[in-house]
Parts: structure tokens; sequence; C-alpha cells
């Protein structure tokens, strides 16, 4: 990735070095020294600035706009640390990646744990501050990072029914155009009884909706992968979100929650561009 000098580093540009750092150290390649959380050896470990160029001057400028970044990388790995993906070695400021934690690491995506991303999304799918969909989601990027995991899949498990609800009824009402057999969605339905018209739409009736949406001039792309992860991110949310929701004694981890919240982007493109279509 390049890395500017113009400005600091971005939360998720921080991340995405650190996982580099970790997981290529091109200063000591194929050794297993621990991770210092330092600006020097971080950008050392990433061979950066790169060789041939003014190598002195481009750590100056690099230092002179990241002057907090000890701190921020302290702060990082030991989040890192309380999801147990990273271990403390020796000090404050040396880690090693656990085995979770490298597998973690080789999929990083920042999203999850930058404060604010998931709003930015959200926002970017076109929704306000205060539709269901992005301000639950917001909430719920807010409680896993104040560290209430099981607040956080309840708030995240809020905004997928609101998603899958925005979604079936956009569906349900525009069915005759699009020349669906299904019946229609029942405005009194709950959450479960939402997910499951969905699921019947695109699976059953799948073959239907496309040929709808081609004979209008919509994209019929997003109807697969919606259909695809329908049934393993959108019901885990939402089974997740329900157990926890209620005294039935279920308990979430960290990691856990974090793997709902990675996978909630995703979701949620699928279900804004198919309903962008049907719209």
């Amino acid at each position: 990735m390049e890395i500017p000098v113009d400005r600091p580093l971005q939360d998720e540009e921080l991340q995405l070095l650190v996982a580099d750092a970790i997981l290529h150290d091109q200063q000591n390649p194929g050794s297993s020294n621990p991770f210092q959380a330092n600006w020097s050896v971080l950008i050392a470990r990433v061979a950066w600035p790169p060789r041939g160029s003014n190598e002195s001057d481009l750590r100056n400028k690099f230092y002179q706009v990241n002057k907090e970044l000890d701190f921020r990388l302290r702060e990082y790995c030991w989040q890192l640390v309380g999801l147990g993906f990273l271990v403390p070695i020796n000090s404050v400021e040396q880690f090693r990646p656990t085995t979770r934690g490298m597998e973690f690491l080789e999929t990083l995506d920042p999203t999850a744990l930058t404060a604010g991303a998931l709003d930015r999304v959200m926002t970017a799918f076109g929704y306000a501050a205060d539709d269901p969909p992005r301000q639950y989601a917001r909430l719920a990027q807010d409680c896993l990072l104040a560290g209430h995991k099981e607040s956080s899949v309840v708030m995240l498990g809020v905004a997928a029914e609101a998603l899958v609800r925005e979604l079936a009824e956009a569906l349900s009402d525009g069915r005759q155009s699009l020349g669906l057999t299904m019946k229609e969605l029942k405005r009194t339905s709950n959450a479960r009884d939402n997910l499951r018209w969905l699921k019947e739409c695109l699976d059953a009736h799948g073959s239907e909706l496309k040929r709808g949406l081609l004979a209008k001039g919509s994209n019929d792309r997003w109807v697969e992968p919606l259909a695809e992860v329908l049934d393993g991110t959108g019901q885990a949310i939402r089974q997740t979100r329900n157990d926890l929701g209620h005294p039935t004694g279920v308990t979430v981890s960290r990691e856990q929650a974090l793997q709902l919240l990675s996978l909630f982007p995703r979701f949620a493109r699928y279900c804004v561009n198919l309903l962008a279509a049907v719209s």
C-alpha cells in the first residue's frame, strides 16, 4: 500500500500496515521475532521507504505527521490482545500473534475495528443517520469497541432485520411487475417470517425474479450472491441476536461478535444493491 507522508495514517491504514508487518516481516525474513509497537520498527518490517528513494527525508516527513503513532500502535495492539489475537511478550510494546490472530490478520477487513467505519459504509449505501439499518449498525460497532459484545450482536441483529424487512417489502410490493408468483408478505410478519419469505423468493422464485429484473432493465447480478449469504450470515446474525436478546443463557465470545460485525457490510451491500435493482 502507498504510505502517505503529508498526513497522519488513518486507522484503516494503520491496521493494514500492522497486519503486513506481523505476517510478512521484511526486516528479518523467516524469523519469529515478536512485533514491537514502534513506528520505526513498523516501517522497517514493511520495507519502507523503498531503497533508492530519499529514505532519510521520507522517514522524517513520515515521523513529523505521525508523532503519536507509537501510542496508537500500542492502543491497537492491546485491542487485539483483548480479542485474543495477540499476546504481549516481555513488555507492553512487544506482541506475538496467536493462531486465531494469524487467521484474523490474513483476512483483515479494518472496517469492524475502526470507530465510525461501519457508519461510513452505511452512509455510502445511502442511509440517513436515523434510518434503522444505519442507526443500529452504528450502535453495534460502538458496543463492540466498548467491550459490550452481547449488546453489539443484539444491535447488529436489529440492523440486519431492518435490511431484510425493507427488501422483502419492496419485493412483495413489486411482485406483480416483476412477474413473481409469491404470495404477498404479511405486514404483521415478524423477523423470522420476513427472512423465510425472502429466502423463498430468492431460492424457489429466483429465476422469476431475475427475468423480471432483466425485463425492466435492472441488474440481476445480486440475486444469487444474496441467496448464498442469506442462509449463513443473515440467519446467523438473526439467530444469535434472538438468543442473546432473551434469557436463554447463551453467550457470545468477542471473536464471534467481531466475525458477525465483519460479515455485515457484505450482507448489507447485497441487500442494498438488490433493493436498488427492484426499485
